[in-house]
């Protein structure tokens, strides 16, 4: 039985209920959420940053072996070639 003078209380529904208590989990947790967001995007950008430096590195080597082998050095001395070499092109 009610009682005279307050409103019945409204139950909300599961999807609402889960839906707030997200939002409030996201206010409280505001800043942990950005700085962990922040480090995830600096070490994407920095991966990328050391992966471009070694696909310049082996494409140099492609090239000076390459420029060997036209003309008409074996792998054996090929081998011989230090990394000085490479750089140098």
């Amino acid at each position: 039985m009610q009682r005279r003078g307050r409103p019945p209380v409204l139950r909300e529904s599961l999807l609402t209920r889960a839906v707030s208590s997200v939002f409030a989990f996201v206010r409280l947790a505001e800043f942990e959420i950005l700085f962990f967001l922040f480090f995830f995007v600096a070490f994407i950008i920095f991966k990328d940053l050391g992966k471009t430096h070694s696909r310049r590195h082996q494409h140099l080597h492609f090239v000076h072996k390459s420029i060997h082998h036209r003309r008409g050095e074996d792998e054996d001395t090929l081998r011989h070639h230090d990394l000085s070499t490479i750089r140098s092109l």
